[in-house]
């Protein structure tokens, strides 16, 4: 009898989570409370606590998402409820970080040229954030969109709900905090925006007869050819970051996603940015080194860039995969 007792109280606390995770942290408490009190109320209307009856009650109730939905009282249309509090959460995210980023973008390109008057760079200045946010909204919302539709979202509505199939309220040592997700997509954004946007950020400035000289870290030939393969590599990281927010909790299959991810970042990186990738400026310690009286050891030094570079790449997406993978066994067997 206690046996039973503790799966249906398990059973009522993973479907209580799924439905307050999707909540702003302000209202979680409150609506967990409220919703425990509906259940228990709906299961003495039943006269039980039996395993059926749980199950009954929370069919009743609905989906998890759905029933967040009807809480936070919003309509959502065209992201299912399913995802549309991850959609906004990633959209404010990628909009903030991409109107900042080409805030900043276009302040360094105005340094390095200065505009034709006032009202030109203002104009240029708006111009340019409003398209970089425009391109950012339709691209996350068509992500999602396609999420929506390959995992069947838009049916779910008319398939038999199994409260069974829940997943187990995540331990702490699988559950993903949102903080740490939100970070990797805030700076992977901000590093796409400003690698497309402000590209001679990544180099030397050296002072000439009252202006800017910059020396360029990238031959500028290689790097621009490379470039659309770059937004991939970048954009291959902010999928994975992506994933761990939208799943919450490291599983299996989630693990070995981010194995996967992984292993084509470092070997993209690896071909874009490896020493033998040539995207390199051979001659960049011998361009400033006349400003800055470089000895012969730092440009021998910087033809170890790429090599550190590399074995740090390779050594953090290692212990990322290896961390993800040990989490997700542990779920497995939770």
């Amino acid at each position: 009898m206690s046996h039973d007792k503790a799966q249906t109280g398990d059973l009522i606390d993973r479907y209580v989570y799924q439905v307050v995770r999707r909540l702003p942290q302000s209202q979680r408490a409150d609506i967990e409370a409220e919703l425990r009190g509906l259940i228990d109320d709906m299961l003495s209307a039943r006269g039980g606590g039996k395993r059926e009856d749980v199950i009954a009650v929370l069919r009743e109730l609905g989906r998890p998402a759905e029933l967040a939905s009807r809480y936070s009282g919003s309509r959502r249309s065209l992201i299912g409820p399913e995802y549309y509090d991850t959609y906004l959460l990633v959209l404010k995210i990628v909009l903030a970080a991409t109107g900042f980023g080409m805030a900043v973008a276009q302040a360094i390109g105005f340094i390095a040229e200065a505009p034709d008057s006032i009202f030109v760079a203002v104009a240029r200045f708006f111009a340019a954030i409003f398209s970089a946010m425009v391109q950012a909204f339709a691209w996350v919302t068509i992500v999602f969109a396609l999420i929506e539709r390959w995992s069947g979202g838009s049916f779910l509505k008319d398939m038999e709900w199994n409260p069974d199939d829940l997943p187990p309220v995540p331990e702490k040592n699988t559950a993903i905090p949102r903080g740490e997700p939100i970070a990797g997509i805030v700076f992977i954004v901000l590093l796409l925006v400003l690698i497309n946007a402000a590209p001679q950020l990544f180099g030397a400035y050296i002072l000439e007869d009252g202006s800017l000289r910059m020396v360029p870290a990238f031959d500028p030939g290689v790097f621009y050819r490379q470039l659309p393969l770059v937004d991939v590599m970048i954009c291959v990281g902010l999928v994975k970051e992506a994933l761990r927010l939208v799943v919450g909790r490291y599983t299996l299959p989630l693990s070995l996603a981010i194995t996967a991810l992984n292993i084509v970042t470092t070997v993209m990186f690896i071909l874009l940015f490896g020493p033998a990738s040539g995207v390199w400026n051979p001659h960049f310690m011998t361009q400033i080194g006349t400003e800055w009286s470089l000895s012969e050891t730092a440009a021998q030094l910087w033809r170890l860039v790429p090599i550190v570079l590399t074995g740090l790449v390779i050594f953090g997406n290692v212990v990322d995969s290896v961390q993800a993978i040990i989490r997700g066994a542990r779920c497995r067997k939770a």
